[in-house]
């Protein structure tokens, strides 16, 4: 994903850590398939959910593949994936700093 300009503040407090990453569920859709190897596709990504459970956060996302010709939609997935809180160090406080900045905005 992209560097968020608002997400500076935690690249740099967590310094190259990432918490441990694990795949949920996942929905492979082919709408126009099969897909093939040496056509030219365009992916595109939106999340469409995130949560937590006591001991993760989550989110989902539906990442679309299109013919790069003619726009056309081939195939979509849909993809959970999670990180594990324990695993990373720190994460109480930076979680209270994030919600803190996140209540700043509204």
């Amino acid at each position: 994903y992209p560097l968020l300009s608002g997400d500076a503040w935690l690249h740099q407090a967590l310094g190259g850590r990432t918490p441990v990453g694990l795949f949920g569920g996942c929905e492979v859709i082919l709408v126009n398939g099969p897909i093939f190897v040496g056509v030219d596709y365009e992916c595109t990504r939106e999340i469409v959910g995130c949560g937590e459970t006591p001991r993760a956060e989550f989110r989902w996302t539906t990442t679309y593949l299109r013919e790069k010709s003619s726009q056309k939609l081939v195939a979509q997935m849909t993809l959970q994936d999670m990180q594990l809180k324990a695993s990373l160090e720190g994460y109480s406080q930076l979680r209270a700093q994030s919600d803190g900045l996140a209540q700043a905005k509204l």
